[in-house]
């Protein structure tokens, strides 16, 4: 594949729970900025990619490959994720 070509694809996230009660959004604009994720967990099924609106979450190893592939246009920070 040559240098200027993208490709695209479309994923369809595992929704494996909601944003818990600590999570900060501005819902002033649309979609809500985000300043801290609180996220509980209902019923995930292991993958490396979840969302819950207006976030994905990463794994750690899918986060660094993303890193390692040099992608751009997403922002990291650390969700915190209670024990169930």
């Amino acid at each position: 594949m040559m240098m200027s070509e993208r490709q695209f694809f479309n994923v369809e996230p595992e929704v494996a729970g909601g944003l818990a009660e600590g999570t900060v959004l501005d819902r002033s604009s649309h979609p809500p900025v985000v300043s801290k994720v609180h996220y509980r967990v209902e019923g995930w099924l292991g993958d490396a990619l979840i969302e819950s609106f207006p976030v994905f979450l990463l794994r750690q190893e899918a986060w660094n490959a993303v890193v390692a592939e040099g992608l751009t246009g997403a922002r990291i920070d650390h969700a915190e994720i209670p024990p169930v």
